[in-house]
């Protein structure tokens, strides 16, 4: 909240409701001694931290906090969704649909929003990926009754629910559930907004930051970036297409300078709604092959710095290889399926003669049963082809004399775009992640008495009797181990696994 001449302030309104516990619900003052050093920094930017709720009206807001901003804001941006493809569908509608309709009449509850400022509503490109070729800025046309739609999926539950909304999608061939339920929450915004000022931003696939604050800044690997997690720990890849299509991948301090220089334009237009393409497929091209060039590049650099530590990885180097044939990639996908089921059966058996192996050998099946989760989910975009038209993101460029925020899509250099990515997914995301799963294994509680005969005699067409044997020296401490195995070639007994 700032006054007048600009000046950041704190006063009654902006207290908390409670002793400082929290519990209160209201805005947390400066003085609150629950609060975090993030909140302390923001507060000397005049910001305060309010939390809310996107499954209840009006997000869940205090009285004091629903007041306080109605009286005060004048730009609102909701850029909260569920954005996981694989996500249930119930979470995706409430999170993406009944969501956006909560802030929304949030928005339209701030005099200040419906006046002079905007309401800004993050999107997707791929709202229209049911459509091909060019896709223009614009809510399109349809025969479909979206506030029936609506209505039909908000009066079922369980399984007539999940059934109702793959029924939905596949009529309107969308390739998920998430690019529908984001086509679905631009047209109920576009029929409930008003006269209040409204922009939808479309970004294609979101990526790290370009320049601002800092290159390489990412969080966790969404889209693109889950590709090149994958080959960072020397995964092979296995593409469903010949890599000629364009991978519409942009920076995320672009999709956030849109925002910002998006809401400034478009405040104060009463009666307005506008769409803008925040994407690079119109200005500055690049297939997934090229994408895939420069990762392997940076990966192959990378590991011969042995940046990433080596008990991480999972193979010697990233290979790419692109299968054109639909049907031949489907056998190869379905194989590498089996191969995954397999693997685990494996682990788990290991697991009870030789722990440490097993877990190894489990984690290595699991990220391969997560990379082919990933391949299935991208398929879609990367097979097919959008030229997203960013008409209006061009014009904001034009007028930019602000470095620190970044519209030139046609000057992004995507090579080492792509090596920044790489470096700044191992820094901040995936080598703490590891580490973080490292230490909560070692702290495991571990067997220390010597391993028993064991005998495998189901789950198996051929029976196997492993026994070990530990011996040891009273001079040197050391303790031997000798596995015997007794293959039993008796297969009549044996149960298929």
């Amino acid at each position: 909240l700032r006054d007048e001449e600009g000046e950041a302030h704190s006063d009654d309104s902006t207290a908390s409701d409670d002793d400082g516990s929290g519990d209160g619900g209201g805005c947390r003052s400066p003085q609150s001694s629950t609060q975090s050093d993030e909140e302390v920094l923001l507060n000397g930017f005049g910001i305060h931290v309010i939390e809310g709720d996107l499954q209840k009206e009006y997000l869940g807001l205090s009285e004091r906090d629903l007041e306080t901003l109605k009286a005060n804001v004048t730009v609102v941006v909701n850029c909260a969704a569920s954005i996981n493809f694989d996500d249930p569908f119930p979470q995706l509608f409430d999170q993406n649909v009944v969501g956006a309709l909560r802030v929304i009449q949030l928005a339209m509850s701030c005099e200040g929003v419906r006046s002079s400022g905007c309401f800004v509503h993050v999107s997707t490109a791929y709202a229209n990926s049911n459509r091909s070729g060019v896709i223009e800025e614009k809510l399109y046309e349809s025969d479909i009754d979206h506030e029936h739609t609506f209505s039909e999926l908000g009066r079922t539950t369980g399984e007539e629910h999940e059934r109702l909304a793959e029924q939905l999608r596949v009529r309107y061939g969308h390739p998920n559930h998430y690019t529908f339920t984001k086509c679905l929450a631009e047209h109920l915004i576009d029929s409930r907004h008003g006269d209040m000022p409204t922009l939808i931003v479309r970004p294609s696939i979101i990526g790290s930051t370009y320049k601002t604050p800092f290159q390489g800044w990412t969080y966790a690997p969404q889209g693109f970036g889950t590709l090149v997690a994958v080959g960072a720990f020397g995964g092979s890849l296995r593409l469903p297409s010949d890599g000629m299509a364009i991978g519409d991948v942009i920076p995320s301090d672009y999709v956030a300078s849109a925002i910002i220089k998006g809401a400034v334009a478009m405040a104060g237009r009463v009666g307005h709604l506008e769409v803008m393409h925040v994407a690079s497929s119109h200005t500055n091209p690049i297939t997934w092959n090229e994408l895939a060039r420069h990762a392997v590049k940076a990966i192959t650099q990378q590991n011969s710095q042995n940046r990433i530590p080596k008990k991480y990885m999972i193979g010697p180097r990233l290979v790419v290889k692109w299968c054109a044939s639909s049907k031949r990639y489907a056998v190869l996908h379905a194989m590498n399926d089996a191969a995954v089921v397999v693997g685990h059966s494996v682990a788990a058996r290991l697991s009870g003669v030789l722990p440490s192996q097993g877990r190894q050998l489990s984690k290595l099946f699991k990220f391969l049963g997560r990379r082919q989760n990933v391949l299935k989910l991208l398929h879609p975009f990367i097979c097919n082809q959008w030229t997203f038209k960013t008409d209006k993101m061009s014009q904001l460029a034009r007028g930019d004399d602000e470095p620190d925020f970044p519209l030139d899509v046609e000057n992004i250099d995507w090579e080492p775009w792509c090596k920044d990515y790489l470096e700044g997914l191992c820094r901040y995301s995936l080598i703490p992640t590891l580490e973080r799963i490292t230490a909560r294994d070692e702290e495991l509680p571990q067997s220390k008495q010597p391993l028993k005969p064991s005998t495998f005699d189901t789950m198996s067409p051929s029976r196997m009797s492993i026994a070990s044997t530990c011996t040891g020296s009273p001079s040197s401490n050391r303790t031997r181990r000798r596995l015997a195995v007794k293959t039993n070639q008796r297969r009549d007994r044996g149960v298929d696994g």
